[in-house]
Parts: C-alpha cells; sequence; structure tokens
C-alpha cells in the first residue's frame, strides 16, 4: 500500500512538473556533430509468402513503409536519470533515450528527478553508451532495438574504453545477447542503481526502427538489422548445417495465451516429428541453434517467436490473439517478409483474461494449417 501511494504521488508531482521538462528530438534538430550511419528511406514488406486468416488490419493496405534515418552523436557531460532517460548538460531530455517518443518520457515519471537532480549524489562514467529503456524488458524490443543500436556502432565497440550502461535488474537475457553476439564481458557491461548517473563522455545511437503516426504508429524495423541478426547469429553458432526440425512454441510456463490442446499437433502430424520447445529453458545459443535448423514452426503469437530472426527457411504458423492491438501483429510478419519465410497468421478469439487469451485448436484452424503445409511442400 506504501508502494501504491509513493508512485501515486510520483505521478501527480510529475504532472505538475512537466511543463518545465524540455525535450530535444534529434530527428528532427540534429545536433552539430551528429553522424547519420543509415538514410532515411522507404522500406517494403514482400508479403507475397504470407498467408493472412482473420480481420485486415489498417497497415494492412500500405506494403510500403517510412523509415527514418539512423545516427550517433556523442554528447558530453549527459545524465541519465531513473530507468534510461538522457539529459544533455543544458538538462535538455535526449527523445531518442525514451523510444524516441514523448509518450514513453511521460511513462517514466522522471520529472521530478530532472528538476531535483542537483540535489542528488551522481556516480560517474567515463565512455558510456547508454542501452537501458522503458521496453528492455521484453525480449523483442531488446533484440530488434537496443541491439540494433549496437550493431550500428560495432567500430565503437572494438574500442575497449566504451562500455555499455544497462539497467540494474536486467534480465538475463540482456547481457546474454551482448555476449552472444559482440562477444562483450562482463567488464565492458555496467550498471548501479543510483538514479542519477553522469557520463562524461556519452555516445546516443538512435533506435534502427520508426513508428509513424500517418502509418497508424505501426512500428517499422530495419531490414539490415534482421538480415544482420541472421547472419551474425548463424556465424556465433559455428553456420547451418542441413538437418532440419519441427517445433512447436509451449508457453506453458507462461501465465496465459496457450494452447490448450497443443499436443494434437503432434497426433495429426505424426511423420512431421514435432517437439514441443520451452525457451525459458534454452539458452540463448541454443535457441538462435534450434531456430536456424526449423523447418516449420508453430506457436502463439510471443517474444519467443522474435526467434525468427535466426530461422532459415522455416515455414512459420503464428495464432494471433485479435483482441491485442492491430499494429503488434506486424512485428512478426516484417521479419518473415524480410527473411523470405512462409508465413501463416491466423486470429483467433480464445478464451481467459487479456492479454493472454488462450486457444483450443479445432477443425477450422486445422484446415488453416493443413492447406499452408501442402502450399509449401512441407506435407
Amino acid at each position: 500500500m506504501l508502494r501504491d501511494f509513493r508512485f501515486s504521488l510520483v505521478k501527480a508531482l510529475s504532472h505538475l512538473l512537466r511543463p518545465l521538462i524540455k525535450q530535444l528530438d534529434l530527428r528532427k534538430k540534429p545536433l552539430v556533430g551528429q553522424i547519420e550511419l543509415l538514410p532515411k528511406r522507404t522500406v517494403q514488406w514482400d508479403r507475397s509468402k504470407l498467408t493472412y486468416i482473420g480481420p485486415e488490419p489498417f497497415w494492412w493496405k500500405g506494403s510500403h513503409f517510412a523509415l527514418d534515418a539512423a545516427f550517433k552523436v556523442e554528447l558530453v557531460d549527459a545524465e541519465m536519470l531513473g530507468k534510461g532517460v538522457v539529459i544533455d548538460r543544458e538538462g535538455e531530455v535526449i527523445l531518442e533515450s525514451t523510444l524516441f517518443r514523448s509518450s514513453y518520457l511521460l511513462r517514466s515519471h522522471v520529472e521530478h528527478l530532472i528538476i531535483g537532480r542537483k540535489l542528488m549524489i551522481p556516480v560517474v562514467f567515463e565512455n558510456v553508451i547508454p542501452l537501458t529503456n522503458y521496453l528492455d524488458i521484453s525480449y523483442f524490443h531488446w533484440t530488434l532495438e537496443s541491439m540494433g543500436r549496437l550493431a550500428l556502432v560495432q567500430d565503437q565497440l572494438a574500442d575497449t574504453k566504451w562500455k555499455v550502461l544497462i539497467n540494474e535488474g536486467s534480465s538475463s537475457f540482456v547481457r546474454g545477447t551482448m555476449e552472444f553476439l559482440f562477444g562483450l564481458d562482463e567488464s565492458r557491461i555496467i550498471t548501479h542503481g543510483s538514479r542519477r548517473k553522469i557520463m562524461r563522455r556519452c555516445l546516443m545511437v538512435s533506435n534502427p526502427h520508426s513508428c509513424d503516426p500517418t502509418n497508424g504508429n505501426v512500428e517499422v524495423y530495419a531490414p539490415e538489422h534482421i538480415r544482420w541478426l541472421n547472419h551474425t547469429g548463424h556465424a556465433r553458432i559455428g553456420g547451418v548445417r542441413e538437418e532440419r526440425h519441427n517445433i512447436i512454441i509451449t508457453r506453458r510456463k507462461q501465465p496465459g495465451r496457450h494452447m490448450t490442446n497443443e499436443e494434437l499437433i503432434a497426433e495429426r502430424y505424426p511423420k512431421l516429428n514435432f517437439r514441443f520447445v520451452t525457451l525459458e529453458d534454452l539458452s540463448l545459443p541454443e535457441q538462435v541453434d534450434l531456430f536456424a535448423h526449423a523447418g516449420i514452426i508453430i506457436g502463439v503469437h510471443g517474444a519467443g517467436f522474435t526467434n525468427l530472426v535466426y530461422a532459415t527457411d522455416a515455414a512459420v504458423v503464428e495464432f494471433y490473439p485479435t483482441l491485442l492491438q492491430e499494429k503488434n501483429a506486424a512485428y512478426f510478419v516484417q521479419i518473415a517478409a524480410c527473411l523470405g519465410l512462409p508465413h501463416l497468421l491466423v486470429h483467433y478469439t480464445g478464451s481467459g483474461t487479456a492479454p493472454n487469451w488462450n486457444l483450443t485448436l479445432g477443425e477450422e484452424e486445422f484446415g488453416h494449417i493443413d492447406r499452408f503445409l501442402r502450399l509449401h511442400s512441407r506435407i
């Protein structure tokens, strides 16, 4: 109860102080010394291998999407407050640190920290790439966004004086992905519990995706990064072998979005020798190897499908709860499109509580799977 009261107080204080906070959008007003790494351009999703079953989403009518330029810029004596909010030495919030959107800054409720930072004892770092934000608890957003930032500045990472600053108490995949993809050891990944961190030299790298209101805020990711993840992941496991296996992603350890009768899939297709995989039980290299050698992947929409970035020629069956946001259905559509993967996306109503509606497979769902697997010569 005390925690709830304190949070309510912080929210109220944040609302009062909000007019005093200045914001700096580096996408619209670049700083002196800001370097463009990828140009502003239009990307296309090739949906020729997509089979879509369900209500047509608002983003379906467009196949071309605007993608902002990617950039890096070095700040001097910048500060990180709370969970990843970066301000320059004039006290302006660098919106790129809040996923380049004011909405995420508002959710962070750090206005009181910005105004009162001089009263806080800081911890000081020298050469830092800040890599924590509101969504780094999500394996999908971390992989597609934060890892994309580091991929853009691999040349900087070659210089061992640069360290990556992450949130204290980050999920295990945060360190695991940086070690696996970039070879960063513990000495290069730093953290601290202080709510005020001063960075003498701060390398700010843009998020490699865009979210254009004219497209309904569909999040569009750089295809260069998707392909980079694919190639780098394969290199880290020593290359892709000829063998293939078929997998069903089970969410038995998750609070919901289960396929309540998933065992029927293996019974219906005995010759396909489906394996049930619980991704939480696997290390990152094991997950990469699993998806790189998958021939068929079946599951309900969730963070586990992020590993599609490591697939080669897999046929993908994804069940999507219709009541989830329309725009989120595009997450794995664009990964599959970029890598040329056959993709069946089937909406379902389901049962249970939001946002974890469970799916019970019936003849209608199996009919869609049958036709899709035959279409792509998997049965």
